[in-house]
């Protein structure tokens, strides 16, 4: 129960402290507000999920295509459509939907630090330390989705370092992969240290699971690299 009602707890207290110190802050309370000079990075995985909503996937962003930006979040926005009766999601809203996302952050935090098994202050002081750092605030509210592909990531490398081995384990490990390369590409650059790792005899699987992770991870990525080469491409500029 410890391990589930408060990380939980943490995250959607988090998440309301930041948005209520950045809203507070903004003179017409919309979230559309940031400091002049910022990228709109954070906007466009919102546009993209509207262009395809409105059967315009192609339809550039600035000089952005749909294609170059991973579409994980644009994704969870247009399965919560319904919810909303089909309204598209306001500024406030995806605010606090894709800021929900990144501070998932925590939840990976949590995992990693019981897995070293951190003593409970230990855990609460490293949590303290990035809950108030300029960091993690600033990245949890300018939504690009850096932080939700770290957190996928700790939670790959948790699952496949500290778990005793199995086909389920494997196969969420994998998911979390796939899904944590569907919020940022870049996290890929962290893949390759785990998969070293796992070449050692001491973390080796067999072959079997090693197999089953794999498909998992690539039946999540497969289709969005086949979308951003054949339907919309080229789709690698944020890999550039």
């Amino acid at each position: 129960l410890r391990d589930i009602a408060l990380p939980l707890l943490l995250l959607f207290s988090v998440t309301m402290f930041y948005n209520s110190a950045f809203l507070g802050c903004q003179p017409d309370g919309k979230a559309s507000c940031y400091e002049e000079g910022f990228p709109w990075d954070n906007v466009l995985q919102k546009m993209f999920a509207q262009n395809v909503a409105e059967g315009n996937p192609k339809q550039l962003m600035g000089d952005w295509q749909g294609s170059d930006r991973p579409p994980l979040i644009s994704g969870v926005i247009l399965a919560q459509l319904p919810l909303a009766q089909y309204e598209y999601v306001g500024s406030n809203g995806y605010q606090l939907l894709a800021s929900l996302l990144q501070c998932t952050w925590l939840l990976g935090f949590w995992i990693l630090g019981r897995k070293l098994k951190l003593k409970p202050s230990a855990l609460g002081i490293v949590l303290a330390v990035c809950i108030f750092s300029g960091f993690f605030f600033f990245n949890s509210i300018f939504v690009w989705p850096k932080l939700i592909a770290a957190s996928l990531g700790i939670l790959a490398f948790c699952l496949l370092f500290f778990e005793e081995r199995s086909k389920l384990i494997w196969i969420i490990a994998g998911a979390a992969l796939g899904a944590s390369y569907l919020s940022h590409s870049g996290v890929a650059f962290a893949f390759l240290p785990i998969f070293a790792a796992l070449l050692l005899k001491q973390y080796r699987p067999s072959y079997k699971i090693a197999l089953i992770g794999t498909i998992a991870a690539l039946l999540l990525v497969l289709p969005w690299i086949a979308y951003q080469k054949f339907y919309d491409p080229p789709g690698n500029r944020l890999q550039k």
